[in-house]
């Protein structure tokens, strides 16, 4: 389901993360059926470790970025309303951000995993 005119559910938001806690509110159309899979992707500049250190690729968006941007996944039902659901980390972004795939080997990956305690999402019903 894209978003248009007529059906603007939030495909994408972009920013810079907030310091601290913080909470985002979206919209899902009334007509969505069955689960669906929600994505985040997170991502800290200059965040070296023993693997990803700065002479690993001769490349300028890699140089600031270290290691690479983690990508987080859960499940999420409308028919389940109310139940808070706990995103994981299911693999992380090319290292300058190249090709849009998931690359599933997280072992090289230590502290972009504490950019973050935990993500939940929770779907209410609408109240209007």
């Amino acid at each position: 389901m894209l978003p248009s005119t007529e059906n603007p559910v939030t495909d994408a938001t972009i920013g810079a993360t907030p310091a601290g806690a913080f909470r985002m509110e979206s919209g899902l159309p009334a007509t969505l059926d069955g689960p669906f899979r929600i994505l985040m992707e997170i991502n800290q500049p200059w965040d070296w470790n023993e693997f990803w250190t700065n002479a690993l690729y001769d490349d300028p968006d890699y140089r600031t970025s270290c290691q690479p941007s983690l990508v987080y996944a859960g499940m999420l039902d409308p028919a389940q309303s109310g139940e808070t659901i706990f995103l994981n980390p299911i693999g992380h972004g090319h290292f300058a951000g190249w090709d849009g795939r998931l690359y599933t080997d997280l072992r090289s990956i230590t502290t972009a995993k504490d950019i973050i305690d935990f993500i939940s999402v929770k779907l209410i019903e609408n109240q209007k």
